[in-house]
């Protein structure tokens, strides 16, 4: 029995740049890439990258498919476009957790922010 998985990402809010997309091209020599979308089939492997990830840093849309049953359809909406108690149903039904790319920004460049002080300390230390 030969395996069959299919990956297409859409990005609808903007188009990627050059850098998105070398960084996707990276990921697969075979997919199709174009500044809104990211379409890749496998009849053996496994994609490389992690559509989770995927859907964070670049797209807004993302299915799935694979010949022993599985399908996943994704989208990125507005967190503000859904009540928070049905978004919380919904991550607990899920065994997800609610993200806000808004928290991980600050949090993200909050740790850039104490690391760079940190080496900067470090280094007037030891001159």
């Amino acid at each position: 029995m030969s395996e069959y998985q299919y990956y297409e990402f859409l990005a609808i809010d903007r188009p990627l740049t050059a850098e998105e997309m070398a960084a996707l091209r990276a990921l697969s020599t075979r997919a199709h890439i174009t500044p809104v979308s990211f379409t890749n089939e496998y009849q053996w492997g496994n994609f490389k990258g992690n559509p989770d990830d995927l859907m964070r840093r670049f797209f807004d849309a993302h299915v799935y498919v694979a010949n022993w049953m599985t399908a996943i359809f994704m989208v990125r909406i507005p967190i503000e476009t859904i009540p928070k108690k049905t978004a919380e149903a919904m991550a607990v039904a899920r065994g997800k957790r609610i993200y806000d790319k808004r928290e991980d920004i600050k949090r993200r460049d909050l740790a850039r922010e104490v690391e760079k002080e940190f080496r900067g300390k470090r280094v007037k230390g030891r001159v």
